[in-house]
């Protein structure tokens, strides 16, 4: 049942194709939230509901705009390897990539007057080597120069291609070790989502 103390959200989410992103969409529609999964195939996605499909392209900042309009907060998976990137081909978790689509996320939300953005990746580049500097003061940049509630999330290393199905009971796959682990951190991410207490910082999850 609804907890009726916690508002009812509307999200938009990239990154739905991924182990991650479907243990956040256990746990959202879990507790009633409703919202988008934004993908590059309308039909990657069984629609559920509280849950429904839209077009978008994560790296470009009109997109982001048209996609997320309406919605009370954005997710985005940047460790996911299946995000809505146009007709770019490259993998989309590099540094420069993930840098592309933190702009277009700063440029485009605020254009709708959306400001809750929850950003889960694998940031330890961030105090990398020297040479991905330049990137991260460029990351650094857009967000703190945007008028982004924001938040980084560390994201655990897992196993990818889990489905929304294989997260819901236990079964043979994923190992129940590994099922819990991820709802685990989905519900950690999503009490962040709906009240947040690391704006503006990056939030490890211990499992």
């Amino acid at each position: 049942m609804k907890n009726l103390e916690t508002p009812l959200l509307k999200f938009a989410l990239y990154g739905a194709q991924s182990s991650i992103g479907s243990a956040l969409l256990v746990q959202l529609l879990n507790r009633q939230h409703e919202g988008v999964a934004i993908l590059s195939d309308l039909n990657a996605l069984t629609a559920r509901p509280g849950l429904r499909a839209k077009s978008g392209d994560l790296f470009d900042a009109l997109s982001v705009s048209e996609s997320v309009a309406g919605m009370d907060a954005v997710i985005a998976v940047l460790s996911s390897p299946r995000l809505p990137a146009g007709d770019q081909q490259d993998d989309s978790r590099t540094p420069r990539r993930q840098l592309e689509a933190i702009e277009a996320l700063a440029l485009g939300m605020p254009r709708v007057k959306v400001d809750q953005l929850l950003l889960i990746g694998d940031f330890a580049w961030l105090d990398g080597p020297a040479q991905l500097g330049d990137l991260a003061e460029r990351v650094q940049d857009a967000l703190q120069r945007s008028t982004l509630r924001w938040t980084l999330v560390n994201a655990p290393a897992v196993q990818d291609g889990l489905s929304i199905d294989d997260l819901r009971s236990p079964g043979e796959t994923p190992t129940e070790q590994v099922r819990q682990e991820l709802l685990s951190f989905a519900a950690c991410a999503v009490d962040e989502l709906e009240n947040p207490q690391h704006l503006g910082k990056r939030m490890n999850v211990r499992l």
